[in-house]
């Protein structure tokens, strides 16, 4: 009996081995499986203990950082706020204080102020995207700042989880409000002029 036994293990240990030779060349493999998909930021691995009430502070200082070093402009402010909430926590960075108008004039005009996003027109425009080039740029390094902690192993395909904090980054809707004012306030006045 202890000879079938072991004859069996052996069976079992040479099929999961096959097992694991095909899935390392299947391209269809769940993602969370294949280590190539894993997303690790670069403060990730000295920070990956380290409560996400403090990696928020980390994040902080790390935009602080960027605006002394002129990666960010000048009289940017940023709202860092962490969630905690079953089975996951979350920071979110929001852009509150910015030097210069954030959406594009252009933008603005084709879309009516947002009343009408569907004309070919805005549709056109909202390709090219909504903020100007400096307020793009600074999202863009505020979100390398926001993953440089972060670990990601997602598969939504499969519905699998492994992340250290979900969240994201976004401009503050009162500095889009600001915007649209403005350049509704300039065409008015044009507009105005051109009656006279």
């Amino acid at each position: 009996m202890g000879t079938a036994v072991a004859l069996n293990d052996v069976k079992e240990r040479r099929r999961i081995s096959a097992e694991r030779a095909i899935i390392g060349r299947d391209k269809s493999m769940i993602a969370y499986c294949n280590p190539e998909n894993k997303v690790i930021g670069s403060h990730y691995t000295a920070t990956k203990d380290l409560d996400i009430k403090e990696v928020a502070a980390r994040i902080r200082a790390d935009i602080k950082t960027a605006v002394k070093t002129g990666m960010l402009p000048q009289g940017i402010k940023a709202s860092v706020r962490i969630s905690r909430y079953s089975m996951g926590q979350s920071i979110d960075v929001s852009i509150v204080a910015f030097p210069s108008l954030v959406l594009r004039k252009e933008y603005c005009l084709a879309t009516n102020f947002g009343a009408d996003l569907w004309s070919d027109e805005a549709v056109a425009e909202r390709e090219k995207g909504r903020f100007t080039k400096q307020a793009e740029d600074a999202l863009e390094v505020v979100s390398k700042i926001h993953g440089a902690y972060n670990y990601n192993n997602c598969d939504s395909m499969s519905d699998y989880v492994s992340i250290k904090y979900n969240g994201g980054v976004s401009i503050c809707s009162s500095l889009n409000e600001v915007a649209k004012q403005r350049y509704k306030l300039e065409q008015a006045i044009s507009s105005g002029l051109r009656d006279e």
